[in-house]
Order: C-alpha cells, then sequence, then structure tokens
C-alpha cells in the first residue's frame, strides 16, 4: 500500500463521523447497501476494489448550495473522504470510468481544498503524484494529465512556486505523451490542451483555472491558463 495515499485516507477518515456518512450518503429507499458499504469503508479502514461505483460519483454531484449543507465543512470533509477513498482504488489497480473520472475525481480534490487545513493539503499533494505515477504506469487512462494539472493548483494554493512551475512543464508534457501513445490517442477528443483529452468535467475547470496565478519564471504556466480559460464574449 502506498503511504502517501493511505495516510491521506487515514487523516479524511478521522475527520468525519458515522453520522456524516448517514447523512450525506445517497440513501433513497432501495439504496441503504451503500451506507453499509461507506461504514464498512469506515470500520475497517480498507476499499474494497468491487466497492458500488454510484455513491462516489453521486457525492461530486450534490447541490452544496441546497439547505441540506448549511454546516458546507461537514460535507467537505466527507467527499475529501470519498476522493481519498478513490485514490486507494487507484493504488490498487481499480480505477475505472464506472467509479468515477478522473478529470471529475480532481476537479472535486481542487474545489475541496481550499478549505482544508494544513495537514491535509500536506498529505494530498504527494497523494496526487502517486495517483498520476500509478494511472501513466497503467497505461490505459488517457486522462492522467488531470492529477498534473491539479497538482499545479495545489503547489500554488501552499505557495510552492517552484513545484507548481514544474508541474506546468510536466502537463505540457504529459499531454504531448498522451497524444503520441498509440495505445491512448485514440481516445482523445480534438486537440485543446488538456481539455480535448476528456471534455466530460471541461466547465468546472474552467472556473477553477481563474484560480490560477501566471509565472515570472515559467511561461508554460501562462501557456496553460490561456489555453483552457473560457473564451471571453464578443
Amino acid at each position: 500500500m502506498n503511504s502517501a495515499i493511505y495516510d491521506l485516507f487515514l487523516h479524511t477518515r478521522q475527520s468525519i463521523t458515522p453520522r456524516d456518512l448517514r447523512d450525506f450518503t445517497y440513501a433513497d429507499p432501495g439504496y441503504h447497501e451503500y451506507l453499509r458499504e461507506w461504514l464498512l469503508v469506515y470500520e475497517t479502514k480498507e476499499v474494497p476494489a468491487d466497492i458500488d461505483a454510484e455513491p462516489i460519483s453521486m457525492a461530486f454531484y450534490e447541490n452544496i448550495s441546497s439547505p441540506k449543507f448549511e454546516q458546507l465543512e461537514r460535507f467537505l470533509n466527507y467527499r475529501r473522504f470519498i476522493t481519498s477513498s478513490v485514490l486507494m482504488l487507484i493504488e490498487q489497480g481499480a480505477f475505472d470510468d464506472d467509479k468515477t473520472r478522473a478529470s471529475q475525481l480532481t476537479a472535486a480534490i481542487v474545489s475541496d481544498a481550499g478549505s482544508a487545513d494544513r495537514e491535509y493539503l500536506k498529505l494530498l499533494r504527494p497523494a496526487i503524484n502517486s495517483a498520476r505515477e500509478v494511472l501513466k504506469a497503467e497505461n490505459t487512462e488517457v486522462t492522467y494529465p488531470y492529477f498534473t494539472f491539479a497538482s499545479i493548483f495545489l503547489a500554488q494554493m501552499t505557495s510552492d512556486w517552484k513545484a507548481a512551475d514544474a508541474a506546468a512543464s510536466q502537463l505540457i508534457q504529459d499531454d504531448k505523451d498522451v497524444r503520441e501513445n498509440d495505445d491512448l490517442n485514440w481516445k482523445v477528443c480534438n486537440a485543446q490542451l488538456l481539455f480535448g483529452l476528456d471534455q466530460g468535467n471541461g466547465p468546472h475547470w474552467k472556473k477553477l483555472t481563474k484560480q490560477l496565478c501566471g509565472s515570472i519564471e515559467n511561461p508554460d504556466t501562462q501557456f496553460i491558463i490561456d489555453a483552457v480559460r473560457v473564451p471571453k464574449k464578443r
């Protein structure tokens, strides 16, 4: 087990309670097994490779502006637990699009990181890098560069500008590598940097990209911002 990912998982587990799982896990009549599965994950500190996919996806589609989320940080702690569990699946080689898309997963991680505690961010950054390495080595996931993209945001959040610049250059290389890889490039949608690999969560990412800062030291960062930004209205 990768220590970076497991340490993150344990940290997010400490930030929630079984009540949080009961309050936020999708539980319409007929779907009670979902809650049982996540309570089992919480109790055993393990994520089974065959865990049902729908509760993972549902956690990313919740309307957090609804009255249900008056205690928003509780929900965000819950979702951080869910996303760290998905990173555990990646480590096991059990990640697939039926559970959640990489673009969707990383967008949720970046969105939820803004209000997180310092220890979470400290643990998250190496965990994201580990997940990227696993997916790249498997050579089956066309959207692994989204993890590199997430690394730019997380580095800037922690004012690690050198790491942010390095991740920007790595993202450009990752995008190029995917397009030149015959095992992956048949899945590419179009020529746009990154979003051309998977457009499923593009609008969310475009909003997030407004948070990025350009770099004096590395023009690659501004190149990425310009390549994925929301087109100006005429």
